[in-house]
């Protein structure tokens, strides 16, 4: 990470066109470039308390435009006023995937709409994951017994922030959902993930997580 100091009148730093630019330092100019943004310090000036934090910028090349997005860069921006402190840059959750909201494109890049269509057939063998039925459940197991208090499994698919979730199979561990279900997206985007998480519905407690890829 690194900073820059400097101090200007409000106006003249607002509308200060800064460019951000990502160099191959393996190359030669004018070969080097990977690709540039091109903004003004109105984006942190907007948010809350003026702080923009963990924002990715999406970089072009305009010498090959034909390439579209060339890479991202994530940035954090604080515009300070005389007397403000400066803050701490808060953690981001390492469990964060609604990431195209995050996204600054430049001007001439169009998202295109997308979707994946999952086909979400069975599942076997799902522990209980009520702590207070945990001992029991086992005992059950051992002796060869089905016991009654079983799982109520739902799976929930989650792309870019975008989520959606199979019907509950209510007091089963081998349930059989037989769907297909579409999860929108806008493209390009810069998500990598593609979440699928297994969980029992609880209505009184909340849903518990049994498994998550």
């Amino acid at each position: 990470s690194s900073g820059i100091n400097a101090e200007y009148g409000a106006k003249d730093l607002l509308n200060m066109p800064i460019e951000l630019a990502a160099i191959d330092t393996s190359k030669e100019s004018p070969h080097n470039m990977i690709g540039l943004y091109n903004f003004d310090l109105t984006v942190a000036w907007a948010e809350k308390s003026h702080f923009l934090t963990h924002k990715w910028f999406a970089l072009t090349n305009p010498d090959e435009p034909q390439l579209g997005i060339t890479g991202y860069v994530k940035m954090t921006i604080q515009v300070l006023e005389p007397g403000d402190a400066v803050k701490d840059i808060p953690k981001k959750s390492a469990t964060e995937t609604d990431v195209a909201s995050n996204v600054f494109y430049p001007p001439g890049i169009s998202l295109q709409p997308g979707q994946f269509i999952v086909k979400l057939f069975t599942g076997e063998d799902l522990p209980q994951m009520d702590s207070a039925m945990l001992a029991s459940v086992k005992n059950l197991f051992s002796s060869g017994e089905k016991p009654t208090d079983l799982v109520d499994p739902f799976v929930e698919f989650e792309f870019a922030g975008s989520k959606t979730q199979s019907s509950i199979q209510y007091g089963t561990f081998d349930p059989v959902w037989a769907q297909k279900l579409v999860i929108h997206g806008q493209f390009p985007s810069m998500a990598e993930k593609f979440v699928v998480r297994v969980k029992d519905n609880d209505e009184i407690g909340g849903d518990d997580v049994i498994a998550t890829k």
